[in-house]
């Protein structure tokens, strides 16, 4: 999956989706590594139970994600659990990691309930 790619699962996912167990405005902000050595940024914004999509990056963040787009793909498409990756270094999540997992696993739940109802 590339950065691209991933971006636009967020974004579908964030397309009607309501997070209403994050109960404040909360900031997942992601830094994807490839292994290129290059860099791309994007943030989540939650606010009132709704997710969007950001370019660049937030300083104000409650957790950051370090990751590849490999790994982040194997996360999203529930072939990585994210507790897991986090526990064996695969990820990074500096910040509020209980909130990090938590996004992540709600994510991979929504992904793949609109996969399976296509």
């Amino acid at each position: 999956m590339t950065l691209d790619e991933c971006k636009k699962v967020f974004e579908r996912v964030s397309e009607g989706a309501v997070f209403d167990c994050i109960d404040k405005e909360s900031y997942f902000q992601f830094d994807i590594i490839g292994g290129d050595n290059s860099e791309s940024n994007f943030y989540l914004k939650f606010k009132d139970g709704h997710m969007s999509v950001h370019e660049g990056d937030y300083k104000e963040r409650d957790v950051m994600l370090i990751v590849t787009p490999a790994t982040l793909d194997k996360i999203i498409t529930g072939r990585l659990d994210p507790a897991y990756a986090y526990a064996t270094r695969k990820i990074k999540m500096p910040g509020d990691a209980n909130l990090g997992r938590m996004v992540l696993t709600m994510v991979a739940g929504e992904w793949k309930n609109r996969i399976a109802h296509r």
